[in-house]
């Protein structure tokens, strides 16, 4: 059963008395989200100006202003893009598969019918080939970096082709959410300035009163205050609207709705957070304290080192030295009268063991954003079990926040990539809902527990082998389910998978081999051994 899309449509605007309720409505949720994230700013600015000190700020700022005056460590201000770029490479990798489709309990139709898991593992490669050839790796590097904050935020649009699509990361400056009764954001909020002549390229249907036209010129700015309210029913689970306002006139001027599975641009997922909260808790505000203290160990190391090498210094005021005059310097004669002395002022300041504290530290920040598993500077490089070991132990680490990330993130992704490309006329698939189809994550930090279960297989298979030998080992297990099993656990794709018949017969040509060819079995053992 193809999934049911309604064609997004602009509600009409009617007179202006309203557009001007409507206007109020919107505005009301502004003020709400405005409430909801006010306590947050602090702590946030506070995170931005020891990790992202050049992003755009909360609390006022200009563009390229200088921001690094805090900045004495710059632990977590590298540390942050490369906890980003670790996340991208173990969620999404770019040349590989992040996840594939597999058919669900109440797929409408035979799920075992021959081909229906090929065609589904072409859909999923169209959809890799989507996000590839758009700007989806670098927005969600950009995005991953906000949701070490906490909160990550984008949105998906098509592109003007067939399979295209446009996304864009936005960052918590931008944009504001309310929190629903599903503990899901209810909605998104967002306040920047747009001219007329931007207002009628994003939004061409906007319906803009004759009087603001000519009471504006096309190049003048406006507040503009767009949200995306969520209006799902239990009669219709899936269903958003969205208000375009101008702040300045308080009069909406576009509206639209949203309807069906992936219908909505809006994509938002948390690191950990509370029930109650619409924002999340990102291991940045975790390691803040020890990211402010590296900051001001290093500022007070810096200013000991400045007094060790410029000197405190006294002198006689006998009306003859003028220490305006001089700069104390190397290769510098200061004249000085007869009898009078300069001495220097020695610091009681001693930063013994601050290297030592500061180390510590830097590896706690590190760890809290887990890029110190492979680090090992001026010692022998691990060997691959134990780089895996590190890995499985860091995707072990994160078990809870990476299923919050396919629950919020991956899930809907794939779910408004499916509704892009079925607008677009490009696929036509059942409802990607867990029942119909279900999403199978394949990129490799999600792949924790696949990997527990080759490895519990392979164990049982060693077992097998040390108690009853390899003749008995073979026969208590059948290589026709083993050999399907296996592939489903190293992810190959359907189409490259034969039949259970076909396995059958390879393995029958094998046996006859052997009982023909019993010379080329034994020279063969005796190459192994």
């Amino acid at each position: 059963m193809p999934q049911r899309v309604e064609a997004i449509k602009g509600a009409p605007q009617g007179d202006t008395a309203s557009a001007k309720a409507a206007a109020k409505a919107t505005l009301d949720v502004l003020k709400r989200a405005k409430k909801q994230r006010q306590p947050w700013l602090q702590i946030w600015s506070e995170a931005y100006d020891y990790v992202l000190p050049m992003r755009e700020r909360f609390l006022g700022g200009t563009p390229g202003e200088r921001r690094t005056n805090l900045i004495f460590d710059e632990t977590a201000v590298v540390g942050l893009p490369r906890f980003a770029s670790r996340l991208v490479a173990g969620t999404f990798p770019e040349h590989a598969r992040a996840f594939s489709l597999r058919p669900g309990k109440f797929f409408p139709g035979n799920p075992n019918a021959r081909g229906v898991q090929k065609d589904l593992d072409e859909i999923a490669e169209l959809m890799h080939e989507s996000m590839r050839t758009s700007n989806f790796s670098a927005e969600l590097h950009e995005a991953y970096q906000d949701l070490g904050l906490g909160t990550l935020n984008m949105t998906i649009d098509p592109g003007p082709f067939t399979g295209d699509i446009v996304t864009a990361a936005v960052p918590l400056t931008h944009v504001m959410l309310l929190n629903g009764h599903d503990d899901r954001p209810a909605a998104w909020v967002t306040e920047s300035k747009h001219t007329l002549r931007a207002i009628d390229k994003l939004w061409p249907r906007a319906n803009i009163p004759v009087a603001i036209r000519r009471k504006f010129q096309d190049d003048t700015e406006l507040s503009v205050v767009t949200a995306t309210v969520d209006r799902s029913t239990p009669s219709e689970l899936f269903a958003w609207d969205l208000s375009v306002v101008l702040l300045t006139e308080e009069i909406e001027i576009f509206k639209e709705e949203y309807r069906g599975i992936g219908a909505n641009r809006w994509l938002t997922s948390r690191w950990s957070k509370q029930a109650s909260e619409a924002y999340g808790r990102g291991p940045v505000l975790l390691a803040l304290p020890a990211i402010k203290t590296c900051n001001l160990v290093v500022e007070l190391i810096l200013e000991n080192a400045q007094m060790a090498i410029g000197g405190i210094w006294t002198y006689d005021d006998d009306g003859v030295f003028n220490p305006d005059n001089i700069v104390i310097e190397p290769g510098v004669f200061v004249p000085r009268a007869a009898g009078s002395n300069i001495d220097q002022l020695l610091s009681g300041a001693r930063f013994d063991v601050a290297q030592l504290v500061l180390e510590e530290m830097r590896k706690n920040i590190r760890k809290a954003l887990f890029i110190d598993e492979l680090e090992r500077e001026g010692k022998t490089p691990p060997s691959a079990f134990e780089a895996a070991e590190l890995r499985a132990d860091a995707a072990m680490n994160m078990g809870s926040v990476t299923s919050r990330q396919v629950k919020e993130f991956h899930i809907p992704l794939v779910q408004r990539l499916a509704h892009i490309l079925t607008k677009q006329g490009a696929i036509e698939i059942p409802r990607i809902d867990g029942k119909q189809l279900t999403l199978v994550p394949e990129a490799p930090l999600l792949r924790a527990q696949k990997h527990q279960d080759l490895a519990d297989f392979l164990g049982y298979q060693g077992d097998l082998r040390g108690i009853f030998g390899d003749q008995a080992a073979m026969a208590l297990t059948d290589p026709v389910e083993a050999a399907i099993y296996l592939a489903g656990l190293r992810g190959v794709p359907a189409r490259l998978i034969p039949t259970k018949a076909k396995v059958e017969a390879t393995l029958d040509k094998a046996r006859q081999f052997v009982e023909q060819n019993p010379e080329a079995t034994e020279a063969l053992s005796n190459v192994r051994s």
